[in-house]
């Protein structure tokens, strides 16, 4: 009877272990994907910021090469 009981509290400290490395891998992988995720979004925002700036350049262009030509539609050429 004696052996069994140290058999069961053996195995019961094996399977509390694997479930700490578990929950700790677990918790590392939280911890990844976070930060994939924010570098992802900062990625995304310096892009979308970007995108956003490179239209408003390609607007100024047109707009001035317009201007330049005496297009009808430039209006506001200075």
């Amino acid at each position: 009877m004696d052996v069994d009981r140290q058999k069961f509290e053996l195995l019961l400290a094996e399977k509390n272990e694997q479930e700490m490395e578990y929950e700790e891998k677990l918790k590392q992988a939280d911890e990844r994907s976070q930060v994939q995720l924010a570098a992802l979004d900062t990625q995304y925002q310096v892009g979308t910021s970007t995108g956003k700036a490179e239209k408003l350049a390609q607007a100024s262009t047109r707009s001035h090469l317009a201007c330049r030509k005496g297009s009808a539609i430039s209006v506001g050429c200075s």
